[in-house]
């Protein structure tokens, strides 16, 4: 094992938490290697000093503690708009408004392409009908001409007037 093993070692010590099979180990390490020893004492004089500081505290401490927090007014709930909203919350919604613009953008060239696409469509059938046209006149232009002749009778034409 090395000093930093022994580190942990005593730092587990100091604390109460070091298992009773393992102190000869540390002691041992400790009465070969004196930074280990130094540094042992120093943190067991520190814990030391901390406890000694911080056991002690005023008796009317707890008193105090249970009057303030009687005295407490109770603190209003905030609206909606008031709390704090967890960051999270906003890169969710950031994520999905992005999301959603590119959705919406895709959408929107799918649109035009379709858009195209039916005009290349209509395009294709107005050229056929105009080269449709274009058969029926030149069919027309070919065929020989003939006459027609109408008889009109203004006896069935008086009578549908009336």
């Amino acid at each position: 094992m090395h000093c930093n093993d022994f580190e942990i070692l005593m730092n587990e010590y100091n604390d109460g938490e070091l298992q009773k099979e393992k102190e000869p180990l540390l002691f041992a390490h400790l009465a070969q290697c004196e930074r280990c020893r130094e540094d042992f004492k120093l943190y067991s004089n520190m814990q030391f000093k901390y406890r000694e500081k911080f056991d002690e505290y005023p008796d009317t401490l707890d008193s105090r503690i249970m009057a303030t927090l009687k005295n407490r007014q109770p603190v209003p709930d905030k609206t909606l708009f008031q709390k704090q909203v967890p960051v999270y919350y906003l890169q969710a919604a950031v994520v999905a408004v992005l999301a959603l613009v590119v959705y919406v953008v895709f959408q929107m060239r799918e649109f035009d392409y379709r858009i195209e696409n039916q005009k290349s469509q209509y395009m294709q059938i107005f050229e056929a009908v105009r080269y449709q046209e274009q058969q029926m006149n030149r069919l027309m232009d070919d065929a020989p001409s003939a006459k027609v002749r109408a008889v009109i009778d203004n006896t069935e034409i008086q009578k549908k007037q009336m």
